[in-house]
């Protein structure tokens, strides 16, 4: 996928409220470092951490614990 970004777009990216996040994304993170991934050597919990300070939003794990 290819995308322009005009300074409208560096706008609309910067903003936190347009910035969403995946608990699943970091959940992959945790376990390719736990794998020993070269390409993976981020900490998924200071990550999770840092996006949740920075204002952005997570989206949830959806049907975990539900009946």
């Amino acid at each position: 996928m290819k995308l322009l970004l005009d300074t409208r777009g560096r706008t609309l990216i910067d903003d936190p409220e347009n910035f969403l996040f995946s608990a699943t994304s970091v959940w992959e993170v945790l376990i390719k470092c736990g794998l020993g991934r070269e390409d993976f050597k981020a900490d998924a919990r200071r990550l999770r951490r840092c996006l949740l300070d920075n204002g952005h939003s997570e989206l949830p794990l959806v049907g975990v614990g539900e009946d």
